[in-house]
């Protein structure tokens, strides 16, 4: 029975960890890291780190409108990502008993490697990279001149409301 002992310090916002297909809940450490712990019979683990946006799906739009309608027209939204960055990192690490994977975000560089990694065994990387979303970043814009658009909308509606209410 193999242990890999994964830490991950300084995690950007969204991102998920997956080993050998399953994601892994990460939980605090007193350190300030998080950690979590994956046991296997097999001798080597797939450690998989993705960054997936608000606005990746087939039906960003529904959901976008959705949460905008039920959080009083975004006054209560949370905001999202403004920097579009998305986080690709594969690698194959061989275990052996009880092994320790540390990996560490680089600062933000599009094209360039998104984590160190520190390791007490062997680990062949096979994608490593930030970059940015564009289709997201045009998302984003379609988005807010729709918000702008309804919030118009919204005051011509109660403006006239308000004139019929005291004409009528």
């Amino acid at each position: 029975m193999n242990t890999l002992n994964l830490k991950v310090g300084r995690m950007i916002k969204g991102c998920r960890v997956y080993v050998d297909g399953r994601q892994i809940a990460l939980k605090r450490n007193k350190d300030g890291t998080l950690g979590g712990v994956y046991t296997t019979d097999r001798d080597e683990a797939e450690v998989t780190v993705v960054k997936l946006g608000e606005f990746g799906g087939s039906l960003w739009f529904i959901w976008a409108m959705l949460f905008f309608v039920i959080s009083c027209f975004g006054i209560f939204n949370a905001h999202y990502d403004r920097r579009n960055i998305t986080v690709n990192y594969r690698s194959v690490v061989r275990l052996s008993g009880q092994n320790c994977l540390r990996l560490e975000f680089n600062n933000f560089n599009e094209g360039q490697p998104a984590l160190a990694y520190q390791s007490d065994c062997p680990v062949e990387i096979e994608t490593n990279l930030f970059g940015l979303d564009r289709q997201a970043a045009k998302r984003r814009k379609i988005l807010t001149w729709i918000e702008v658009f309804m919030w118009l909308a919204l005051i011509v509606l109660v403006a006239i409301l308000v004139v019929k209410a005291i004409i009528g």
